[in-house]
């Protein structure tokens, strides 16, 4: 039990230094998705949508991130 906490810590405490490295590095990018009306095929808004070019792994979405950034 012990040992998985301070492995959590770790990886918590790495995942950190790499969002600061992120940001100081404009690692992030916004991209917009249209939103669209199903009955008229409309465009009636757009979603702003984060996205991490991680290095070494490329586009990464907000789920390995964003719960994280919030906490911080």
């Amino acid at each position: 039990y012990a040992a998985d906490m301070q492995a959590r810590a770790r990886q918590e405490a790495t995942l950190d230094a790499e969002l600061r490295t992120a940001i100081q590095e404009q690692q992030f990018v916004l991209y917009y998705q249209p939103q669209v009306d199903a009955k008229t095929s409309r465009i009636i808004g757009a979603e702003a949508l984060l996205r991490w070019n991680r290095p070494g792994e490329g586009i990464v979405g907000p789920g390995v991130f964003l719960p994280r950034a919030e906490e911080n």
